[in-house]
């Protein structure tokens, strides 16, 4: 329910967002600085539907399949991790590719 009703808060704002939004594309080597090589722009709300997108994607799987998968994903904690690291990892890729700001996209090494 929570994952529900974050993905219609990100479906508000990215109604209310307007205009284009611009990401530096830079390239690092592994000596020397990073370069700016390009620009990114898009939709200034293609973020928000993205999480949009992935809120009420959770959701929904949370709701049609709720206690037996929880409790089938309780005894197998190693698929549980790998399927988050999953999802984490293509949000973000998805995040990267439609210019979101670096605040939503940060990585963290």
């Amino acid at each position: 329910m929570a994952a529900s009703a974050a993905g219609l808060a990100f479906l508000i704002a990215a109604v209310q967002a307007e205009g284009l939004r611009e990401s530096a594309l830079t390239s690092v080597v592994l000596v020397g600085p990073a370069t700016l090589t390009a620009t990114a722009s898009a939709s200034a709300s293609l973020y928000y539907y993205v999480l949009t997108a992935m809120c009420l994607l959770l959701g929904f799987a949370g709701l049609a399949f709720g206690e037996p998968l929880a409790r089938w994903l309780a005894r197998h904690v190693l698929v549980s991790s790998v399927a988050v690291a999953w999802l984490v990892t293509l949000v973000r890729f998805l995040l990267e590719k439609s210019a979101a700001p670096a605040s939503s996209s940060r990585r963290w090494a």
